[in-house]
């Protein structure tokens, strides 16, 4: 489902994209960019109104399963929030997860600072955007045809492939960087359908691994110490990198992100396939086993 409603969103950004670019093709440049921010808007908009009207389903009762963390709704101060949270990476098998998605930020964080090397080469041309916003989601539409087969050996195959292929991206952009004459903005588009075939089975293994790793009372705090980590690390590594842009160049950034995802790649190598019962040991019990 997760794959099926990539393949979907892109099939609708596309058409959007086509659409906006005969509609908007007299525009000038800056009019076209708001346009198009505006169409997103709206877009926006309207999915905030359509899950207004979702009504989940009540959920059954979970089958009683071995969990790694028993979740303690009593205990709201924030030293109890970071108790838990010290007893969540001393947990072995979210221990793993935790330094194999802080390396995959290379390939999350990786579409804006290839989309600023792009912009540097073909920023005066009007049919750029149109172009690299249609390649962004035909990636969507062939990850999401392609990531669930490979999802189904494991987990770890689908980051290793993202690794690879975010990997290919990368070397193209430099190549592109580096030859004598620019190539027109479709044939740069190619970067863009590969970073964002990676960028969808990042996100989606992430999730999946989740799910096939925690019970359902658990889940919701080891989402949230992953999306906390993740996010203040992002912040701090999208910073680095956008200073290292601005001072020594849009491509600077690619190397870097490059050399990040090779050892991310190599990382996923340490993740095991989803277990409820590889590293099942409360949480309680693995603090107590380090004291």
């Amino acid at each position: 489902l997760l794959y099926a409603q990539a393949a979907l969103a892109g099939v609708l950004t596309i058409a959007g994209a086509i659409f906006s670019r005969r509609d908007i093709q007299d525009s000038t440049s800056l009019q076209r960019h708001i346009e198009l921010l505006w169409m997103g808007i709206g877009a926006t908009i309207l999915a905030g109104l359509i899950i207004m009207i979702i009504r989940e389903r009540a959920h059954e009762p979970e089958t009683p399963k071995q969990a790694t963390y028993r979740v303690d709704a009593t205990e709201k101060s924030w030293r109890a929030n970071l108790k838990r949270f010290k007893k969540s990476v001393q947990v072995p098998w979210f221990r793993r997860f935790l330094i194999v998605c802080t390396l995959f930020l290379s390939v999350d964080l990786a579409m804006p600072f290839y989309a600023i090397h792009a912009a540097s080469l073909h920023a005066h041309n009007h049919r750029s955007l149109a172009a690299f916003i249609i390649a962004a989601s035909l990636g969507m539409i062939i990850g999401g045809i392609l990531m669930p087969r490979i999802a189904k050996r494991s987990v770890r195959a689908v980051y290793i492939v993202s690794a690879i292929i975010a990997c290919i991206a990368g070397v193209i952009a430099v190549y592109i960087n580096m030859a004598s004459q620019t190539p027109s903005a479709e044939a740069h588009a190619i970067v863009f359908v590969l970073l964002s075939m990676a960028e969808l089975g990042s996100y989606n293994a992430r999730s999946l691994y989740v799910v096939g790793e925690t019970t359902d009372a658990e889940r919701p705090y080891f989402i949230a110490v992953l999306s906390t980590v993740l996010g203040v690390l992002g912040v701090l590594l999208a910073l680095i990198l956008g200073v290292l842009a601005h001072v020594q160049g849009a491509v600077w950034p690619i190397w870097c992100l490059f050399a990040l995802t090779v050892v991310a790649g190599l990382g996923a190598r340490m993740l095991s396939q989803p277990n409820r019962h590889d590293d099942a040991t409360n949480l309680g019990d693995a603090a107590a086993s380090t004291s």
